[in-house]
């Protein structure tokens, strides 16, 4: 799978041919920085960055919604993010620590590069709660980077917003691959991010985003496809939520863009995803050219699906099928 980034050894150049034959390029992230722990630096904080090993294992709980995310009797490992330095040491311990994590945010929290591109150790499911803001400041990194060929990693994005930048660069908030797992549920969030291409979400080789609920609103993607959701080798699946408002200024899919030659795959049950007719400017989802795919864009070489128009919860799509495509 070729990612959006390559954060230590410099992006490749984007290419980008808006015909029929599109063909999408994504720079390589190196193999070694998978496996690197990136250990952070606390700011006016001297309290060790990385707890002991095995001192604190959890709890069980019965509450639903933590038996929803991570099963009944797992050991859970609950987190309070109030500031940046408790922030940069839930990083550091998840990516060296595997486990059940809950990460209450419970106020806007601002991240540079050096904070961001969370690489969770394998076997790790991290459930984002508590009503704040993660906000990501610039754009050489991706904010959440799921990766797992051998293992399983699962990020679970309920009542809390994964807020971008706007200055433009090269990384979507959330990029899950190679076995990884993405849900989404009423109350999350993911806007205002600019980038290269994929604004908000790509899903790669063998990954899964499942969509149940939230909203994805006013991404950008400035030379490429898809301000809101790229599914390039990976799959997404929408039952419920909302996506409008994004733009692809140089491409195709505004809402969502499918390169269902090379694997992506797009299911749509739910949910709505708005095009150029919907009755507020802010919900529009927009794509260069007028047959860009405005809300949906699924690439195939023989024929290309688009959908300009509004797909509501009424209306299902599949990138598969014929079945309500323009």
């Amino acid at each position: 799978m070729q990612n959006c980034l390559d954060g230590l050894v410099g992006t490749d150049i984007l290419s980008l041919s808006l015909s029929l034959s599109l063909s999408l390029s994504l720079s390589v992230r190196s193999y070694w920085r998978l496996l690197a722990s990136q250990v952070v630096a606390a700011p006016n904080d001297t309290t060790p960055l990385l707890p002991p090993s095995n001192t604190d294992e959890g709890s069980t709980s019965a509450d639903p919604i933590d038996i929803a995310d991570f099963g009944e009797g797992a050991m859970i490992k609950t987190r309070n993010i109030n500031n940046i330095n408790d922030f940069i040491k839930a990083k550091n311990e998840i990516e060296t620590n595997s486990g059940n994590f809950v990460l209450n945010i419970t106020s806007t929290i601002t991240v540079g590069d050096a904070e961001a591109d969370i690489m969770p150790e394998t076997n790790t499911v991290i459930s984002l709660r508590g009503g704040g803001t993660i906000h990501k400041s610039s754009g050489a990194y991706n904010l959440f980077y799921l990766y797992d060929p051998t293992g399983s990693k699962k990020l679970i994005l309920r009542d809390v917003t994964l807020k971008g930048h706007t200055a433009g660069g090269n990384g979507s908030l959330v990029v899950v691959e190679s076995g990884a797992e993405f849900e989404m549920y009423d109350g999350g969030a993911i806007t205002g991010n600019k980038t290269s291409i994929c604004g908000a979400v790509e899903v790669g080789g063998s990954g899964t985003f499942n969509m149940y609920g939230g909203t994805i609103s006013k991404n950008e993607a400035d030379s490429g496809n898809s301000g809101g959701v790229c599914a390039v080798e990976g799959a997404f699946n929408m039952s419920g939520g909302t996506i409008g408002g994004n733009k692809a200024l140089n491409g195709y899919g505004g809402g969502v863009w499918v390169n269902a030659d090379i694997g992506g795959t797009f299911t749509k049950t739910g949910g709505t995803i708005y095009g150029k007719d919907a009755a507020t400017e802010s919900d529009k989802n927009i794509a260069a050219g007028d047959a860009g795919g405005h809300a949906v864009y699924a690439h195939t070489i023989s024929t290309p699906k688009y959908r300009d128009t509004t797909a509501d919860e009424l209306i299902g799509l599949d990138s598969s099928s014929d079945d309500n495509w323009e």
